[in-house]
């Protein structure tokens, strides 16, 4: 799990995670953020107005599952 700096109970935006994951996977986009959530991998809270926010968990999961190996044949 990658150390994130965040304290357990701070919540960041999409543009935040980003900003987070970029450095390692430079082709991450916010839509393959979103379809981490559709798949059921992450949970980010929404605020009363709708907007995403993601904990460290979500962070840490979002990693987890970019750095798997796909099945690309």
């Amino acid at each position: 799990m990658p150390e994130t700096g965040l304290p357990q109970t701070a919540r960041v935006g999409i543009g935040a995670l980003l900003r987070q994951l970029q450095p390692r996977f430079p082709d991450l986009t916010a839509s393959k953020v979103r379809f981490l959530e559709d798949q059921g991998l992450v949970h980010p809270h929404r605020t009363a107005s709708g907007y995403r926010k993601y904990s460290e968990q979500d962070v840490a999961v979002s990693y987890t599952h970019l750095t798997l190996p796909t099945n690309r044949e």
